[in-house]
């Protein structure tokens, strides 16, 4: 049960620091998105000519397509962001209640589907990719342990039956002393 505790609280410290990089990242779109939205109402633009043809236009449209972008990318982070947290939550409550299966699964929910959406929309190759697909799979593995773990030691989520007649038995040999 140790090692049960101790796998999920390492996926579980994963999981919080992964909370925490998406809502800097998330800050940080919010600000660019802000940025870019005061680019397009102010002048900047104005005046940019190549070969006496004006691109003022072409530069303000083009910041309001990436402004706009970049705040759907910041919504769908911030759901991503809030998810994180309730599942960080949740997983405490879970490993202090004993129940390290249920927090395995949750793990393996959340960080599978996480992975797949990575590796179904990111299209790059190399150092990159691999340390994201082994940073998104770790915690996998990691409940994947704890799932299989086959020690003798019962959590809270077993059926009771063993775990009662163990009670029951060290009952009988304290009432005889």
């Amino acid at each position: 049960m140790e090692r049960k505790k101790t796998l999920s609280l390492v996926s579980t410290i994963m999981m919080t620091i992964y909370a925490a990089l998406v809502t800097i990242f998330n800050l940080w779109m919010f600000a660019m998105a802000a940025v870019l939205g005061q680019l397009v109402g102010s002048s900047l633009t104005k005046g940019w000519m190549v070969d006496g043809t004006d691109l003022g236009p072409l530069a303000s449209s083009t910041s309001a397509i990436a402004s706009t972008m970049i705040l759907v990318v910041a919504f769908v982070l911030l759901i991503l962001t809030i998810t994180l947290i309730v599942a960080t939550v949740l997983s405490y409550k879970f490993i202090g209640s004993g129940k390290f299966t249920t927090d395995a699964w949750m793990k393996i929910v959340i960080f599978g589907i996480a992975f797949l959406v990575f590796v179904l929309t990111t299209n790059s190759t190399g150092l990159m990719a691999f340390c994201g697909a082994v940073f998104l799979a770790l915690p996998i593995g990691l409940s994947v342990v704890v799932i299989c773990d086959d020690s003798k030691d019962y959590d809270n989520e077993s059926d009771g039956s063993e775990s009662n007649e163990k009670k029951e038995s060290i009952k009988e040999q304290e009432e005889q002393l």
